[in-house]
């Protein structure tokens, strides 16, 4: 015989709790309000130049190509300074042909297994192939195919580079955000990193996120750690953990910009998101160890910084699950009561409509936030506003989902599937950059010969 009364005191109890222990755990995200209003201090130009090696893994991505090497083929950086290399898996790839006609390099794995397929492994290689052949570089600058990338990118992040920075990420915009509810709810998830979590670790940590690509690394931080050892599912959240524990300076920089598909695909958004929460929470030892540390900032601020890495986010997880998991069982009880403790009913259905209405406007009101913050940049059409604004906590939920998927079936949490890029751009700012001007391309190299 179930006790209904003394149910709905235990699920009150715990529905408390769990707002306590948020609120708790939050205090980098109230801090981070307030921040959010702040700017990160711009670079100076340099007259000082790095040698980037950009690297684009871009296994049969031939269809999508033409954009990013258009867009590489128009920057305003010095092009001595700079080699693209597109990485392949085979010399018949027609990406090969569309490098050669670029004048970019290519290079053509060699190790492939299964269990080699990630762009970290395609990383390794390369830059092993560099070693081996004495091919040096200042810092290496990763993209993915479908990218694309602001006109004077690597001359921003030079400049940022030449102050100190050894880890530094521009803002990553996208090609397709109008498209449905969840190519608009993957850039808000995004955009909520880059403009709250990343930004506010910069300030106060000197620290950044890492979320697929864009960003530069030095070489001899790779050197440090006998190569390119970030080679899991989610190698951004390696790169991110290690910069952490060895206390790396790092700088998310919002005065640039990349650009980055979303696909449109709810099966694609699951296994991505299984691989996200599931790469999150890796066994972190042997990030911990080799390399030297840094001091980038003092061992105080450093713990600091590692303690808000772990724990951050705690506040979403626990929280979102244990209001799922509470408004499940407040539901099952709700139906039994109405036979057997009528009078208990509209209690429970209180309790109901209370968790799913905290559960909803949790997001709502993240989904508002961003948007509001990243207006000018994000320039999504006002109905795509009012859908992701009513659709991003159905999406962000689907997080919640591949944690659970991933805790029940384990083998799909090292399952890696190709995303299919489509490398259709139809936001007006990405097409301005990625299409290949010969005039702009001359005047460029011009102005940097005067």
């Amino acid at each position: 015989m179930i006790n209904f009364e003394a149910a709905h005191y235990i699920i009150n109890s715990i529905f408390f709790g769990i707002i306590l222990l948020m609120l708790g755990l939050s205090w980098f995200y109230v801090v981070g309000f307030f921040l959010s209003m702040k700017r990160i201090k711009k670079a100076p130009h340099s007259d000082k130049y790095t040698k980037f090696a950009v690297l684009v893994p871009a296994r049969n991505e031939s269809h999508v190509v033409k954009n990013i090497m258009n867009s590489l083929k128009a920057q305003t950086y010095p092009k001595e300074y700079f080699d693209v290399w597109f990485i392949v898996e085979d010399k018949h790839d027609k990406t090969v042909k569309l490098a050669k006609e670029y004048g970019f390099k290519y290079f053509v794995r060699d190790e492939l297994t299964d269990k080699r397929r990630t762009k970290g492994f395609a990383l390794q290689e390369c830059i092993r192939y560099f070693k081996e052949n004495n091919i040096a570089y200042d810092a290496y600058m990763i993209f993915d195919a479908d990218n694309v990338m602001d006109g004077d990118y690597l001359e921003k992040m030079n400049d940022l580079r030449q102050t100190g920075v050894e880890v530094g990420v521009g803002y990553r915009n996208f090609t397709n955000i109008n498209t449905n509810w969840l190519t608009s709810g993957s850039a808000i998830l995004f955009t909520y990193i880059n403009s709250f979590t990343s930004k506010n670790r910069t300030l106060l940590f000197k620290k950044a996120v890492i979320s697929g690509t864009g960003y530069f690394i030095n070489a001899d931080i790779i050197d440090e750690a006998g190569g390119w050892i970030f080679t899991g599912m989610t190698e951004d959240t390696e790169i991110t953990t290690y910069c952490e524990y060895h206390n790396i300076n790092m700088c998310y920089y919002p005065y640039v910009n990349f650009y980055d598909e979303q696909s449109p695909s709810i099966k694609t958004n699951h296994n991505q998101h299984i691989r996200w929460i599931w790469g999150f929470m890796i066994n972190r030892k042997r990030l911990k160890e080799g390399g030297k540390m840094h001091h980038s900032t003092s061992k105080r601020v450093n713990k600091m910084s590692i303690f808000e890495y772990r724990a951050s986010m705690l506040p979403f997880i626990l929280a979102c699950s244990m209001d799922a998991i509470l408004l499940l069982a407040t539901i099952v009880l709700y139906v039994l009561s109405l036979s057997k403790a009528p009078y208990m009913s509209k209690a429970f259905l209180t309790n109901i409509i209370t968790f799913a209405l905290l559960l909803y406007s949790i997001f709502v009101i993240a989904a508002i936030g961003t948007i509001a913050h990243n207006y000018n940049k994000l320039k999504m059409k006002w109905w795509m506003i009012l859908i992701t604004v009513l659709t991003y906590p159905i999406y962000f939920l689907d997080l919640i989902a591949a944690f659970f998927h991933g805790l029940f079936v384990p083998k799909v949490r090292k399952i890696w599937t190709p995303i299919k890029h489509v490398g259709k751009i139809k936001d007006n700012r990405a097409k301005e950059v990625c299409i290949y001007d010969e005039q702009r391309v001359q005047t460029n190299e011009n102005n940097l010969l005067s």
